[in-house]
Parts: structure tokens; C-alpha cells; sequence
């Protein structure tokens, strides 16, 4: 079994309960983005995924969100179908084993569903929260207080004016996507919106592996003045080598991250950069991430949580997560205003906090 599925079956184990799935329904969804979202890599228009929902023989029922994305390495929407439709027949009237469910380094977002399915019904049965549950793996105090980041998107002539209005809404950090122009012109807007901004606002950056090393050096050479302002930047380099990556973090006092380029298959003792982002959908569940962070943070390595364009499903899964941790950091929790339809409400974010 990989780490996840065991942690899984140590859930069952430690709280004597094993769900049996009586029905199931797969939902599938297709949502339009309210504004295309660029990146060095492609554009965002429309959101595609699946919901399961599990109903048990007590009566309780749940959903997971199966949100695949090739741009975070995931398998396709449709292999995450052939997929649930397989296990999920096999699932029927039988208690349900971690070992049974697919593996989650092949399927990592048909996992993440199904497991966040099961931790509801879990949850549910003991009468408690999934954060509850998680406790048995990370007993420090959780907070009821997230900080996220904004997403502003690509810069454009409205840049200004939008980040000015997410002030104003009480964040900030505000996430930039770079790559999508020409890096002169990128910094030059850059500079323009730092003139605006208040003092307290933070940017993040994120290029998508997008630009080489000497791109990346006069990046941080030509806004040196700026490095208190920046809270990140995320996978400048296109192709990810852990001694460049290490070279290009010596020079600048921002912390440089990795996200779709770590293999986490890799030892954390030799961790180039100062931050790690966790996709949960990406990494196949809760249970995996919680794992990652636990041993990147025995390294020192700061750990951010970021959505993956899920819909109010999967963002009230790894809200739960971020609030487990309690680290303080901004997360990258507030995507549900990109889309038209969230389907359910999400974590309701007031003045840059979502608050448990």
C-alpha cells in the first residue's frame, strides 16, 4: 500500500469503523471560468471534473470532488472516470478496505475524491470534524483563522485598479501570474503596481517554468529594492535542477518555490528552495499532503496549500487541511469567484481570513 492508503486504513483501524457503500452517483461538471486565467503554459477557460457521492448502509452519504488537470500532473478527466466507475462497482456492499481503492501515485485526483468521501462518512459516523479525525496524525493546536492570497491573474491595464479593489477587500498577498509577456514589460508593470500598493501588501509570483536562469538572476537583480514587498516566487525555471534552483535561492532572501516540478519520490534533506506548494488534488488526498508537510516541515521547508480550480467541494476539503496546520503562511484558498458556478457555497473569506 502507498503511504496515503495506509494512513487511511490506520483511520478505520484506530476508530473501529468501516463505511459500506450501498450507492453511488457519478456527477460530472463542466464550468466556465468567469475571466480566461493565462499562464506561461496555457489558458484557462473551463473547469471540468467529476463528483462522487457515497451513501453507506447508516444512511450517511458524502461527496468527494475529482478535479484532473494535466498542468499539475494528474491523470485525464477521461481516465479519472474509467477509473471511479471501476472501483466504485467493486465497492458495492463490501467494507471498504484502503487497500481495495486505486492507487493514488497513478490516480492521485480520483483518490483525493474518493478519500475525502470516506473522511466525511468517517467524520460523520464519529460524530466529529475531518480535522478531529487528522488529529491522530498532527495533535498541535489547528487554527480557525486561514490567511489566503488573492488570485489577480496575468498583468494587464486593469491590473492596477484590480489589485487596488482586492485591497480593499481586506487581502494582503496577491498572486501574479509572469511568463504570459515579455519579462522587461512584466517588470515594468510590476514596479508601476508596487507605486500603488500599500506598504503591507505582499505579491506572489508564479511563472509556470517559464524562464531561464539568467532571466531569473536579473529578475531578482532589477527588483532587489523590492524584496521585503515579495512574498514568493514559484517555478521561474524551466527545466527544475536542484543546483540551480539552489544557486538562484543564495542570491535573493525571497523565498523561491517549488510546486508541479518536485518529485516527491526525492529526499527533503536536499531541498533547493526555501517553500513548498501542496496541490492536495495533485498529491492524491489530505492524507498525502499531511504527510509531505510533516516531513518538509521537519526540514525547515516553509509548506503553502493551494486549490486546483476545485469547486466549493474540493475547497472546503483543503481548507480543512490549511487549518490543521496552522502555519500562518497566506494560502491559496480564495479560486472560487474565478468560477461561474461553485457549485456549493465555499469557505466564505472576509478581509483576506477565512475564519472555521
Amino acid at each position: 500500500m502507498t503511504k496515503q492508503q495506509t494512513m487511511l486504513e490506520h483511520l478505520f483501524c484506530y476508530y473501529h469503523y468501516r463505511p459500506i457503500i450501498q450507492h453511488y452517483q457519478l456527477i460530472p461538471y463542466k464550468i466556465e471560468l468567469n475571466n480566461p486565467l493565462n499562464t506561461a503554459s496555457s489558458c484557462l477557460k473551463v473547469r471540468k471534473g467529476l463528483l462522487i457521492k457515497l451513501t453507506c448502509s447508516h444512511g450517511f452519504s458524502a461527496i468527494g470532488e475529482c478535479a484532473p488537470m494535466k498542468e499539475i500532473s494528474t491523470e485525464n478527466l477521461h481516465q479519472a472516470k474509467q477509473c471511479l466507475e471501476q472501483y466504485l462497482v467493486l465497492l458495492l456492499g463490501k467494507k471498504i478496505s484502503a487497500q481495495t481503492l486505486p492507487n493514488p501515485n497513478v490516480y492521485p485526483a480520483s483518490y483525493f475524491a474518493l478519500e475525502y468521501a470516506l473522511l466525511s462518512l468517517l467524520a460523520q459516523k464519529k460524530n466529529s470534524s475531518i480535522i478531529g479525525l487528522l488529529k491522530i496524525f498532527w495533535p498541535q493546536n489547528n487554527d480557525s483563522q486561514i490567511k489566503v492570497n488573492a488570485l489577480l491573474g496575468s498583468l494587464d491595464e486593469q491590473s492596477i485598479s484590480h489589485a487596488r479593489e482586492l485591497e480593499l477587500r481586506g487581502f494582503r498577498c496577491l498572486k501574479i501570474k509572469l511568463g504570459v509577456s515579455p519579462i522587461e514589460a512584466e517588470i515594468q508593470q510590476i514596479k508601476a503596481l508596487f507605486k500603488q500598493l500599500l506598504p503591507s501588501t505582499k505579491l506572489r509570483f508564479d511563472i509556470n517554468k517559464h524562464w531561464s536562469i539568467k532571466q531569473s538572476e536579473w529578475f531578482l537583480a532589477t527588483l532587489k529594492d523590492y524584496e521585503s514587498h515579495i512574498d514568493s516566487i514559484e517555478e521561474p525555471l524551466s527545466v527544475c535542477r536542484y543546483h540551480d534552483y539552489s544557486q538562484l535561492q543564495k542570491k535573493t532572501t525571497i523565498s523561491l518555490a517549488l510546486d508541479e516540478s518536485f518529485n516527491h519520490t526525492k529526499s527533503f534533506a536536499n531541498f533547493p528552495v526555501k517553500r513548498l506548494i501542496v496541490k492536495p488534488m495533485a498529491q492524491g488526498g489530505l492524507l498525502a499532503s499531511l504527510a509531505h508537510i510533516k516531513t518538509a516541515q521537519q526540514h525547515g521547508i516553509e509548506t503553502i496549500i493551494t486549490s486546483s480550480f476545485e469547486t466549493g467541494h474540493g475547497l472546503w476539503a483543503i481548507t480543512q487541511l490549511c487549518a490543521l496546520l496552522d502555519n500562518k503562511h497566506y494560502h491559496g484558498l480564495a479560486t472560487a469567484n474565478w468560477l461561474s458556478d461553485p457549485l456549493i457555497t465555499p469557505p466564505e473569506i472576509h478581509h483576506g481570513i477565512i475564519n472555521l
